[in-house]
């Protein structure tokens, strides 16, 4: 499904631009529409940036933390790991396509639209399931086994993150053919080709399951299994008095699942909505629907960029390492300027 972006609905509707009719129910619409495409321009315009630089931030602190310290030799560390770096691959998405609505043409340089719809969804996709693959892990594996060198090497982490990487560049590689840009009355859209929307419809009802819906059905039972687990005080409450790596990877894969629902899971069902009524034939949406819909977008936006502040809040191990690595660097800034004093006092006295 292609849909305008929030920012040109006005321009499309003073213009009278075609080429979109299908997607947009041109009715008047009452104030309360105006003031919401007012509020969301508004968010997009200073809110997104603000999760992108957030995010970015966030997620390069947690890295540095986990792969330069001790952390760096445990399993589940390198799975968080990939998970930032790909966040952050996800941001910087992002923030071309908010570059692009503020008149910077980045669509005119060539193959430009083919990699942001292929980071678009290469990205999400590996941050996602790299979450839903340590929970898996923690599912189906003993706690005992994080005692064993399952959690405390590297060395299979790696591979399910090279894995995992393979697999997803061979399934979205398609990404790359079937987009394109369109200029329209000298306006560049980056959006499916026409020759490619028939086979477009059923790769973007297999795209929205495995993206979506997977993860968020398996995040579902992730969590109604820790519930079930505290409630009956079987297992969960004993891991959380076990070994610290299992119980800072069991709280990290909890708050990465929670934070899933809360901020994908609208814009999963919205996406599911919307798929059913284009596979049946009914592609005309009006302005409100497009407006909730660049909402959930911002709320979708909003997962990468908030997601690693929770690993900091709830990974104890992380902010210890974290206090070690700034005390370290704070001390060789204070080598460095005792050095640089000591030099300028030699000068002096010679």
């Amino acid at each position: 499904m292609n849909f305008v972006l929030l920012g040109q609905l006005k321009q499309l509707r003073n213009e009278g631009m075609t080429g979109n009719e299908s997607y947009l129910d041109y009715e008047p619409y009452d104030e309360a529409v105006t003031s919401l495409i007012h509020l969301a321009q508004i968010l997009y315009i200073y809110y997104i940036p603000v999760i992108i630089c957030l995010g970015i931030s966030l997620n390069t602190i947690v890295c540095i933390v986990l792969l330069r310290t001790k952390l760096r030799k445990k399993f589940f560390t390198h799975v968080f790991a990939a998970t930032t770096i790909s966040d952050n691959g996800f941001l910087f998405t992002v923030l071309l396509i908010w570059m692009k609505d503020q008149a910077v043409d980045i669509y005119k340089a060539p193959g430009m639209c083919q990699m942001i719809i292929f980071m678009s969804h290469f990205f999400p996709f590996l941050s996602f399931w790299h979450s839903v693959s340590a929970s898996i892990i923690l599912l189906i594996r003993p706690r005992s086994s994080c005692l064993t060198n399952t959690c405390n090497g590297p060395g299979k982490s790696r591979t399910l993150i090279i894995s995992l990487s393979i697999f997803t560049l061979t399934i979205y590689v398609y990404k790359t053919w079937t987009n394109g840009v369109l200029v329209i009355q000298g306006a560049r859209f980056c959006t499916i080709l026409p020759e490619t929307e028939e086979a477009m419809k059923i790769l973007n009802i297999l795209d929205v399951i495995v993206l979506l819906v997977l993860p968020f059905l398996i995040f579902a039972i992730f969590d109604l299994l820790i519930i079930v687990k505290q409630i009956m005080k079987l297992y969960l409450a004993n891991s959380f008095n076990g070994s610290s790596t299992y119980r800072d990877s069991l709280k990290v894969v909890l708050v990465h699942s929670i934070c899933f629902h809360v901020f994908v899971g609208p814009g999963c069902i919205s996406k599911l909505i919307l798929l059913f009524r284009y596979m049946s034939g009914n592609e005309h949406y009006d302005y409100q629907e497009l407006i909730l819909e660049s909402i959930f977008q911002y709320v979708f936006y909003t997962y990468f960029g908030i997601k690693p502040l929770f690993h900091i809040i709830v990974s104890k191990s992380l902010r210890v390492h974290l206090k070690e690595l700034l005390l370290k660097a704070k001390q060789t800034m204070s080598m460095s300027r005792m050095l640089m004093n000591a030099g300028s006092h030699d000068q002096t006295l010679l």
